[in-house]
């Protein structure tokens, strides 16, 4: 039965529906219950749904109530809740399942002591502060713990989550994860590398999307991880910090946040063994290109604006046309030399956004053998002359895969219109 539209309920109404009501679901509206009403509904022999429910306390009815919310199959999901009792949260704690409680604001360490004997997924996405008591308590939690509205901790709660059976990062996903995906520093204190190591002590994907501080020993903490390691918030790496991350072990590292880079900084990066993302570097030095080239895996470079004739952008060319698909959708000007290296790539070119380019570079670019995005629209016109041709080439080939050769329509003309006018 749904009545979600129901935001209140009388003793007596919730009388005649625990009593009365055989169906094997009760979707209810109400924000608060009075501890007779929450007694009754105790009763109801079917799944409970009160999702605007604000609090739990601690009487007899309110008990009895989260004893029932306990007893539901599958995912408990309590949006609204923002005061828990001790006794009403041992009751939740018993759940077999999927528990969420992102409505409360605070944890007492009363209730997070109960609450870290559920076995399970726990979400406290609402929380924004955690004492070290708290702390303590929940990490003693077996199983993946979410935390994500957590923008600080002190140092001891961070050590008491180092400690959470399971650990792995903020806002990732694996069996037994903590969530920290607010989390904003890693400073360098015991608790907070103590956090980091832990955070690092896994093969599967580390997300820490909020973090815009990290310190070398964090770094060098979190280099130990083994899967994909995404720092996208950060602005800045300190060379020591770089340094350390040039030794992550996993397959990828994900640093699109990141404004600036020192020589040194990009030259530790360099040496990195497996996917490097630097997608918010917009310029890089001849010294940092140079560097960059000597990357042995592939890396990404989408927001860079410009190549230039220096040999260090010149020898960076070189190395990314060896990538099979190479997305420079930020590239505004191109060098003559670094063209003749982009031409020499054999896949799929995104250069959608370049605008300034010689005759010499436009020829460079026509004689690519791939797949190649262009704005001819915002070149010189001299340099879109060049490269109308390459575009039409294209388009034939497009043509003729359609039509099939000699022009010879292989597919109806009211198969070819959609609702974008392409045909796929």
């Amino acid at each position: 039965m749904d009545l979600r539209s129901l935001t209140h309920l009388s003793d007596a109404a919730a009388w005649s529906l625990g009593r009365n009501h055989g169906g094997p679901e009760l979707w209810l509206g109400v924000t608060s219950l009075s501890d007779s009403a929450a007694m009754s509904l105790s009763r109801h022999h079917g799944e409970l749904g009160l999702a605007n429910l604000t609090y739990l306390l601690d009487s007899p009815g309110h008990f009895a109530l989260a004893c029932k919310l306990a007893t539901k199959t599958g995912k408990l999901d309590l949006p609204s809740l923002t005061l828990l009792s001790d006794v009403a949260a041992d009751c939740l704690s018993r759940h077999q399942g999927e528990l969420r409680l992102n409505g409360l604001m605070r944890l007492t360490a009363g209730v997070a002591k109960h609450l870290s004997r559920h076995k399970g997924r726990l979400e406290l996405n609402g929380l924004e502060d955690l004492s070290d008591e708290a702390a303590s308590n929940v990490s003693r939690h077996i199983g993946k713990l979410e935390l994500n509205g957590l923008e600080y901790l002190s140092d001891k709660a961070a050590f008491w989550l180092s400690t959470h059976r399971g650990l792995t990062g903020l806002g990732c996903e694996r069996q037994g994860l903590m969530g920290l995906g607010s989390l904003t520093a890693l400073s360098e204190t015991s608790g907070y590398v103590a956090l980091a190591t832990s955070l690092g002590n896994t093969e599967h994907e580390l997300d820490l999307p909020s973090l815009v501080k990290l310190s070398d020993a964090a770094a060098t903490a979190l280099a130990q991880h083994r899967g994909q390691l995404c720092l996208n918030a950060l602005p800045s790496l300190s060379d020591a910090a770089a340094d350390g991350l040039s030794r992550h072990q996993g397959h990828q590292l994900r640093l699109c946040g990141l404004k600036s880079l020192s020589d040194v900084g990009a030259e530790s990066l360099s040496k990195h063994q497996g996917t490097l993302s630097l997608d918010g570097l917009v310029i890089l030095s001849d010294a940092s290109a140079r560097s960059l080239s000597r990357h042995k895996g592939e890396f990404h470079l989408t927001g860079l604006k410009r190549l230039s004739d220096s040999p260090g952008h010149v020898a960076l060319a070189d190395t990314l046309s060896k990538q099979d698909r190479l997305y420079l959708a930020g590239l505004e000007s191109i060098s003559d030399g670094a063209a003749e290296c982009l031409s020499k790539h054999t896949g799929d070119l995104n250069l959608i956004t370049l605008k300034s380019l010689s005759d010499t570079a436009a020829q460079h670019l026509s004689n690519h053998r791939g797949r190649i995005s262009l704005d001819l629209c915002q070149m010189p016109p001299s340099a879109a002359a060049i490269l109308q041709s390459r575009v039409e080439a294209e388009d034939a080939i497009l043509r003729s895969f359609i039509y099939g050769d000699d022009d010879e329509e292989v597919l109806d003309e009211d198969e070819l219109d959609n609702e974008d006018g392409v045909t796929s």
